[in-house]
């Protein structure tokens, strides 16, 4: 039982925690019992529970030897007629669908949205490239889009289709975090501090910092500037670094750690100089850094020197002058200082100066 055990342990599809980064796993449940009700969404949840594990009854139902020829590896000459999971749905076009909802609609409803991912981006989406975002294996995607079975999205789509058009938009907008780009309302009511942003992006080494109040509207930018490092007319590149905030409330940057809400110095210090070797050998050409300068004083020129080869940003709650930094800092350098803007509180105000 124990070698069972380790064999379903080593066949998950994906880290639990890379995909809990990628979406909330609080989320999807509360989407589903806030719009079909409790019952429809338990039966949801049971479906999918079944499909993931074998529970303990079940285990007892197979004797010892059963169990062992089962999880032998099979003999010279047998492992070629051997399929995995995903490769039988994906060549088996006629897979039994559910009764209430439609296959060929769940279909084309992914290959409609990997098109819209690309159009958004200004650029094709392959099964890698959504494989990071979703945090699912790129061959799982793609069974799906050529017809494999989807049960989830087969019991979300037909209890969404049940509602009004008005509320089926309500939850889905519920559901799905913000998304910070240069292209937001929060920033891009003033295109001239986006254009100068852009420009910003496209540098291959530099320190910028990113000052300012409140909390929320220095992250706001500092995730921002990672989502737009893939945007048109700016080159895709990798991007690092370490934010100290937990990504539920907005989509994390991929390449990004978060320390989840960290509050104490010492913990926060800890964590980003256990991880700060790893950020720092990725190579990235934009390494960010979110609410940590302040906490590690001890690192500020290892930062600084890594700002001669790549561009690195750093947003904290600081109070700092174009002079202040002008001895230390490498060329080129600039400071950037965000506010509410006055018209429209909720957006965001932005000050470039050269250091």
């Amino acid at each position: 039982m124990k070698m069972v055990g380790r064999l379903l342990a080593s066949s998950r599809e994906y880290d639990t925690a890379h995909v809990a980064r990628r979406f909330p796993p609080g989320s999807a449940s509360r989407f589903l019992a806030r719009g079909i009700g409790s019952d429809l969404w338990a039966f949801g949840r049971s479906r999918y529970d079944v499909t993931i594990s074998i529970s303990a009854a079940t285990m007892r139902c197979f004797n010892r030897r059963a169990m062992t020829r089962a999880i032998c590896a099979p003999k010279s000459g047998q492992h070629k007629n051997m399929r995995t999971q995903d490769s039988m749905r994906a060549d088996e076009p006629n897979q039994p669908s559910s009764p209430l909802f439609p296959a060929p609609r769940i279909t084309q409803l992914l290959l409609d949205l990997k098109a819209s991912l690309g159009q958004a981006g200004g650029q094709s989406v392959s099964y890698d490239d959504w494989a990071q975002i979703a945090g699912r294996p790129a061959n799982t995607i793609a069974s799906w889009c050529a017809g494999g079975a989807a049960h989830q999205l087969e019991v979300l789509l037909a209890s969404l289709e049940r509602l009004t058009e008005e509320e089926r938009h309500r939850l889905i907008d519920r559901a799905c975090r913000d998304y910070p780009t240069l292209r937001h309302p929060k920033l891009a009511h003033d295109f001239v501090a986006c254009s100068h942003l852009a420009t910003l992006l496209r540098q291959p080494s530099g320190l910028t910092f990113i000052q300012g109040a409140p909390e929320h509207m220095r992250t706001f930018l500092v995730t921002a500037l990672g989502h737009s490092v893939g945007s048109p007319g700016l080159d895709r590149g990798a991007v690092a670094g370490v934010d100290v905030h937990q990504p539920d409330q907005f989509v994390p940057v991929i390449g990004l750690i978060y320390l989840g809400n960290l509050l104490r110095g010492a913990e926060i210090e800890r964590q980003f100089s256990r991880v700060w070797p790893t950020v720092r050998a990725t190579g990235a050409r934009l390494v960010l850094f979110n609410d940590i300068w302040r906490r590690v004083p001890t690192l500020h020129s290892e930062i600084i020197d890594l700002a001669r080869t790549a561009h690195v940003v750093v947003a904290d709650a600081l109070v700092l002058k174009p002079g202040d930094l002008s001895n230390r800092a490498p060329n080129p350098a600039h400071l950037v200082t965000v506010s509410p803007a006055r018209e429209h509180l909720e957006r965001i105000r932005i000050e470039i100066q050269a250091i």
